[in-house]
């Protein structure tokens, strides 16, 4: 089972590594090597972290000449994470205004209670 785009979204703005790619190759396309390279961190770690961002749309990678470019597929790291930003807001308003609809009709059957005859009296 895959985990929500939402926690997904907040896993990439809450890493440390994930903004450091971005603004990284918003610099300059690179290969995973030179990324490693310029970021000095483990391979694994940036594995982890790319496989992440591909997933949510922000990275891309190609195969230009012999080696796999990674790239934006946003103009700048910082429109990527507003971009992933924008989508996690929208998905937590939906939730938050179905939860407000069942309330509202849950609070409506507690207080409005039909009585023998069709007459509706509040409580």
């Amino acid at each position: 089972m895959t985990e929500p785009l939402s926690d997904r979204l907040l896993d990439a703005l809450g890493d440390p590594v994930a903004r450091s790619i971005l603004k990284t190759l918003e610099r300059a396309d690179l290969s995973q090597l030179e990324l490693i390279e310029r970021l000095e961190l483990p391979q694994a770690t940036v594995s982890r972290t790319l496989k992440l961002l591909r997933a949510l749309g922000l990275v891309t990678q190609s195969r230009p000449g012999r080696g796999v470019a990674l790239s934006l597929t946003v103009a700048d790291g910082t429109s990527a994470l507003f971009l992933a930003a924008d989508r996690l807001a929208e998905e937590v308003l939906k939730g938050e205004l179905q939860a407000q609809r069942e309330e509202s009709a849950d609070t409506r059957r507690r207080i409005i209670r039909p009585v023998e005859g069709g007459e509706a009296t509040h409580q």
